[in-house]
């Protein structure tokens, strides 16, 4: 019985089977570096005595906290780069940009009563900007001086907007005519134009001085239907039958025609006058006095 071969393992240095080539052996890999006995000192970090390992309890809520934290720690440990103190709160309800913008070099005062929440805030606000639109067309500017036109309920009430909610004139103005809607004198209508009628006996003057403020508190109106109110109220006179036969398209031209009637409507007035005192003079006429004789 023929004895089972034993195969022989084959050397490093033989080709591979199949191979011509003979593979070299690996090159041994290098020794490490001795490691360093120097000792060097740890990186430069903030003390803070006050933090332990339970983070989750002192951790700041907010980026001032932190802030205010850290600028505390370094103050306890003389840290030769302090943080900068802390920002203080804010005293107004402008934006950034809006408070650090300087008034105008030639800025004078505002001379006109301030206002107190009890007249009517449109007004207010109109007077406010025809003042400081002489100096200004800067929106900032609007804002920042709107402040000092105000003064008991309505400063109070200034004061009480919160940080950082006022960027524009226009939202300041809108915010300040709603909160004081209750200041605004009533508003008449069309139909209380017409409920205005000259008396009778009532100079031309007066009546249409009267109608003429009637119809600035009357939002809304365009100029034929005030011509129209007013040929309504007028009394049946010279002047009616005038505005009757030739309209008119605007009240100024109403107020040039009407200042020929009014002046015609006094000289009457004056002349009816110095006739009557005449005819009561020449009616009851004084005695001649006499000194008595010596």
């Amino acid at each position: 019985m023929a004895q089972a071969k034993v195969p022989q393992p084959i050397p490093l240095t033989s080709p591979p089977p199949n191979q011509g080539t003979p593979r070299p052996l690996p090159l041994p890999l290098p020794s490490p570096p001795p490691r360093s006995t120097t000792i060097y000192p740890p990186p430069y970090t903030l003390p803070m005595p006050h933090l332990t390992t339970h983070t989750t309890s002192l951790q700041p809520t907010s980026h001032s906290q932190l802030h205010l934290h850290l600028s505390h720690s370094c103050r306890q440990s003389h840290c030769p780069h302090p943080l900068p103190p802390h920002q203080p709160r804010r005293r107004n309800p402008f934006t950034d940009f809006i408070a650090n913008t300087p008034l105008p070099a030639q800025w004078e005062p505002f001379t006109l009563d301030r206002y107190t929440g009890e007249t009517d805030p449109d007004e207010h606000l109109k007077v406010y900007i025809t003042h400081v639109a002489l100096y200004t067309s800067q929106d900032t500017v609007f804002c920042k001086a709107f402040p000092t036109t105000l003064k008991g309920p309505a400063l109070e009430w200034f004061t009480t907007l919160p940080p950082y909610s006022i960027d524009n004139f226009d939202a300041l103005s809108h915010m300040f005519s709603t909160h004081f809607v209750g200041s605004r004198p009533h508003q008449t209508t069309t139909i209380s134009l017409l409920g205005i009628r000259q008396e009778q006996g009532e100079p031309l003057r007066a009546f249409i001085d009267h109608f003429s403020k009637a119809t600035l508190r009357t939002p809304h109106l365009n100029q034929e239907m005030i011509l129209q109110c007013m040929a309504l109220t007028l009394q049946p006179g010279p002047f009616a039958n005038n505005v009757y036969l030739h309209p008119l398209a605007f009240m100024h031209e109403l107020k040039l025609r009407a200042a020929d009637y009014v002046r015609m409507e006094e000289m009457q007035t004056l002349h009816t006058n110095f006739c009557n005192d005449y005819a009561a003079t020449t009616a009851n006429p004084t005695p001649p006095h006499h000194p008595p004789p010596s």
